[in-house]
């Protein structure tokens, strides 16, 4: 038995359409208020119309992850391969601040789109290409990856609080350090003494050198033979 014929309106649509506001709900209103009802509500249509184009929420979740993965711009294979590396997550970190929520989209869908495993790929050969064992290259680069998703995840925390106290981040990791200076420093004397230094564990320095005390352990594994 045949789908019914579309109506005019269910022509116009597209995935791009409908991936495009669904992204906007996202960015507006949060990951928890996306479903196929809110997207077609935003569109002024009913949800059946976009199961035209989008078979169910998780098929429109693999392509929002498409999407995020899109956006990462893959460096100068000449470079050395832990400047790729680090120029990459730069380049991903920017990609996930593009979409509220991402962090989610990315660890709720399996990699399995041609841009994710694209993505997997090149992490792949560059690891392999820098001397590290085969058996070894999947856990090195899950690791990388999951060190750029958790980082992100907890800038867009701070980002969600600061918004919802009405202040801006900075503002919110200058009380914190306050918060600090303020403690007992008998009790507390590394956090007294480093207080300052509490308002710079975000931003993209913080994730450089993050980024690069990892791969500091890949490398030395590799020139001890031990990877």
């Amino acid at each position: 038995m045949g789908r019914k014929k579309r109506t005019s309106y269910e022509d116009i649509l597209d995935k791009n359409k409908i991936l495009e506001t669904a992204i906007d709900l996202i960015n507006t209103e949060g990951l928890q208020k996306l479903s196929m009802r809110n997207v077609a509500t935003s569109l002024n249509t009913s949800a059946a119309s976009l199961y035209w184009h989008i078979k169910n929420k998780q098929e429109l979740m693999q392509l929002l992850s498409e999407e995020i993965v899109k956006k990462i711009p893959y460096p100068d294979a000449a470079k050395s391969w832990d400047e790729q590396i680090i120029e990459f997550g730069k380049g991903y970190r920017s990609a996930l601040f593009a979409i509220r929520d991402s962090v989610e989209i990315m660890t709720e869908t399996i990699p399995m789109t041609a841009e994710r495993l694209k993505l997997i790929e090149y992490i792949y050969q560059v690891l392999l290409k820098a001397g590290v064992k085969a058996a070894e290259v999947p856990a090195a680069a899950g690791l990388i990856h999951n060190y750029v998703l958790s980082f992100v995840k907890d800038e867009m925390a701070l980002l969600e609080m600061a918004k919802a106290e009405g202040i801006s981040t900075e503002k919110r990791m200058q009380e914190v350090s306050e918060m600090f200076k303020a403690l007992d420093k008998s009790e507390f004397p590394a956090l007294v003494e480093l207080a300052e230094h509490s308002v710079s564990i975000h931003g993209v320095d913080a994730f450089e050198m993050g980024l690069s005390i990892l791969l500091s352990g890949i490398r030395e594994r590799i020139e001890k033979g031990l990877t």
